[in-house]
């Protein structure tokens, strides 16, 4: 009778978990490649770098609701499968003026073709206003901060054909744990308006709006939307040290500001019409409730 040596044995057992490998199906065992996962509920993007890249979770604007649906679509697409196409891959957009010559990185919907042609009605780019507006703000493109487009871009570039899911609810990785660790995401943060430089948006109809916040300075946008040939005043009120900053879609420097409010008018112009950014804001003072009031009325200028 022969008899295994230890090593032999050890030999075998390896072999045959080898074997075992080979037969189990490659999803099975395989970990997930690059990919980016957009959460509407969190107003987070997550990249995933692959196995050995980690991961980094970025804030961003999703969709507003418009009429009760998302206007960021929600499903699986890609990044284009050719970085050297440029309708997909734009390494610097100067028009319209509010893309600044940042990357835009458009997603391939090939699914919808429009005269043989693929339509690509949405993407990821810049933050539009002079800084990222966190949270439901867009018209269903995804903003990020400067920064995290040229992140996002230059891997993107490196890694074509990239499949970006977006879900309605909140990223969650295995066993239930937030994608998006304290540090990083506005959501869990006490104060939004004080997490890594994000803000949400809140849609500003004309009348009055009180505020008061205990956050420590404030900064806080609005969305309104204007025409050509409208004229506003934005009355504020306070006990000094606030300023209100007023932002147009077609340029990226404040076209008006003041301690006290502002007048303007919009410019007559084809086409001119969509959001302004209005943003009341203050120096931080971790110790001190900065109270205010804002209104925004039709002027009677004619």
């Amino acid at each position: 009778m022969t008899r295994t040596t230890p090593l032999a044995a050890l030999a075998s057992t390896r072999a045959l978990v080898l074997l075992a490998l080979t037969l189990i199906p490659s999803h099975l065992h395989a970990k997930p490649g690059p990919r980016i996962i957009i959460s509407i509920q969190d107003a987070t993007l997550r990249l995933e770098r692959g196995e050995h890249g980690g991961r980094q979770v970025f804030p961003v604007s999703v969709g507003r609701l418009h009429k009760g649906e998302e206007t960021t679509p929600l499903g699986t697409v890609h990044t284009g499968p050719d970085p050297r196409d440029r309708d997909l891959y734009i390494p610097s957009r100067k028009l319209p003026a509010f893309h600044r010559g940042l990357p835009n990185l458009r997603l391939d919907l090939r699914g919808d073709m429009v005269d043989r042609r693929p339509s690509f009605p949405m993407g990821i780019h810049g933050p539009v206003a002079p800084s990222l507006i966190w949270g439901r703000a867009s018209s269903g493109c995804i903003r990020m901060s400067a920064v995290g487009i040229r992140d996002l871009y230059r891997f993107a570039s490196k890694h074509p054909a990239l499949p970006v899911t977006i879900i309605p609810g909140p990223d969650t990785l295995e066993g239930g744990e937030a994608a998006a660790p304290d540090p990083v995401s506005p959501a869990r943060k006490a104060c939004p308006e004080a997490a890594v430089g994000a803000r949400r948006l809140i849609r500003l109809g004309l009348g009055k709006r009180h505020h008061s916040r205990v956050c420590g300075g404030v900064d806080h946008w609005f969305a309104l939307e204007l025409t050509g040939g409208d004229r506003l005043n934005f009355n504020l009120e306070h006990g000094g040290g606030i300023r209100l900053e007023l932002y147009g879609i077609r340029g990226i420097s404040t076209v008006a500001r003041g301690r006290k409010g502002l007048s303007y008018k919009v410019p007559r112009a084809r086409n001119n019409r969509g959001d302004r950014f209005v943003r009341v804001v203050a120096p931080k003072d971790p110790g001190r409730v900065v109270p205010y009031s804002l209104e925004v009325v039709p002027s009677t200028k004619p």
